[in-house]
This record gives structure tokens, C-alpha cells and sequence, in this order.
């Protein structure tokens, strides 16, 4: 009767044993699936949104900086080569924008900050317009500067908080993504440990 028992009782633990291997397989199986998809997510963020905003970001800033020199040497030199220049940068300053409001961002507040550069860059660019396309005169717009002064402050600080909000995001994601792979490393030990020791349980079960 013992010995039934005894047989019953390794029988039991046997199964539970093979029972726990099975699983702990099944899952160091599934951990690269879940942990990959995870990582490919952010990646995937990062390429498609964050990525292209902080080009962008920094193209539209560029462009300022070459509306403003060129703005300020045609109010100087009356060069109206500069004028020409004024207005290729004004293009890819409309093309950093654009793209700009097609991405999907990171949160509102970043949704925010890229809906104030962009209104800030264009309000920056009325008078500058109205200059290069001869409604106004170099004696008017250098009686705006002062007001022009303050509205590029205003465009070139939006633009550069947008810029910093990127990187804070960039930097967040690389912080999820060594996290993920931390735990992934962690898991994959632990559960091919447990598969072991639960394949070494059956094979010490079986010879008893």
C-alpha cells in the first residue's frame, strides 16, 4: 500500500514537474515575441515621429537664421540678391513646418510647442513678406525692427524648447528601451532556469 502511494506520489510529482518545464519553455519561447514587439514599438516611434520633428525642428530654425541675416544685410546694403535669399529660406522654413504639423508627437504638450513655432515663425515673416514683395519700404521696416526683434525672439525660443522637448522624449525612449532589454535578459535566465530544474525533476522522479 506504501508503495502505491509512493508510486502515486511521484507520479504526481512528475507531472507537475513536466507540467512547470512545459510552461517555463513555453514562455522563454514567447519572451523574444513580447519583448521584441515592445522594443520595435519605441523604435518605431522614434524613426517615424520623433526623429523627422527634431530634423525638422532644426531645419526651421536654420531657415530663421538665414531669414534674419539676410532680412537685416537688405536693410543695410539694400542688396536685393538678399531678398533672394530671404526668400529660399522662407520656402524651407514652409517645408520644415510642414512636415512639422503632419507628424504625430509625443505627447500634447510637444503637439503644443510645434503649433507655437509655427505660429510664431509666421508672424515673424509678415512684415519680412510685405518687405521682400516691395509693399512696404526699408524706412518702414526698419521702424519695425524693434517689434520684429521680439516676434524672431519669440520664434527662435519656440523652436529651441521644441528642440529640447525632443531630446528629452529621445532620451526617454532609450531609458524604456535599455529598461525592456534589461528585464528581457533577466527573464530569459530565470525561465530557462525554471525549465531545467523542472526537466532535472522529472528525470530525478522517474529513476526513483
Amino acid at each position: 500500500m506504501v508503495y502505491y502511494t509512493n508510486m502515486l506520489d511521484a507520479a504526481r510529482g512528475g507531472r507537475n514537474a513536466a507540467a512547470l518545464a512545459i510552461l517555463a519553455l513555453s514562455a522563454l519561447l514567447l519572451t523574444p515575441f513580447l519583448f521584441q514587439r515592445a522594443i520595435a514599438r519605441h523604435r518605431a516611434f522614434y524613426s517615424t515621429s520623433l526623429d523627422p520633428a527634431r530634423t525638422a525642428a532644426s531645419e526651421g530654425l536654420l531657415a530663421l537664421s538665414r531669414e534674419v541675416g539676410a532680412i537685416r544685410g537688405y536693410l543695410l546694403t539694400k542688396d536685393t540678391s538678399l531678398l533672394r535669399e530671404y526668400r529660399a529660406a522662407r520656402l524651407e522654413q514652409d517645408e520644415a513646418l510642414s512636415r512639422l504639423e503632419a507628424l504625430s508627437h509625443a505627447d500634447s504638450a510637444m503637439e503644443s510647442q510645434a503649433r507655437t513655432f509655427d505660429a510664431a515663425s509666421r508672424a515673424w515673416n509678415v512684415s519680412n513678406d510685405l518687405l521682400a514683395d516691395g509693399r512696404i519700404t526699408v524706412a518702414e521696416a526698419t521702424k519695425r525692427l524693434p517689434d520684429q526683434q521680439d516676434r524672431y525672439t519669440a520664434a527662435l525660443d519656440a523652436g529651441q524648447a521644441l528642440d529640447r522637448s525632443v531630446v528629452r522624449a529621445v532620451d526617454g525612449i532609450r531609458v524604456k528601451v535599455g529598461a525592456l532589454e534589461h528585464w528581457w535578459a533577466i527573464a530569459t535566465i530565470g525561465l530557462a532556469i525554471l525549465a531545467a530544474g523542472g526537466a532535472l525533476m522529472v528525470v530525478v522522479i522517474m529513476r526513483t
